[in-house]
């Protein structure tokens, strides 16, 4: 299941960042620091943690260090 998740996230992203977000002119501009995390990364966060039933953001952290990869590049020092 894993392995389809992986494939539906990377299409989805892929989707996003071709077609989705330039298409609708939703770009970020203005002063301060670009995100760490782009807008197609959060929305398939988004995603994986409702098709992967995880209520909260703190079971879903948790999890993704015990898998050993972090979902996004700030939770990385989270434990």
């Amino acid at each position: 299941m894993i392995a389809d998740l992986d494939t539906l996230l990377t299409a989805l992203y892929v989707e996003l960042t071709d077609r989705i977000i330039p298409s609708g002119g939703f770009t970020r501009r203005g002063p301060g620091k670009p995100p760490e995390v782009t807008d197609a990364e959060l929305v398939c966060l988004a995603v994986a943690q409702v098709l992967l039933r995880f209520d909260d953001e703190r079971h879903w952290l948790r999890a993704a260090a015990k898998a050993g990869r972090a979902p996004v590049p700030a939770a990385a020092g989270t434990k």
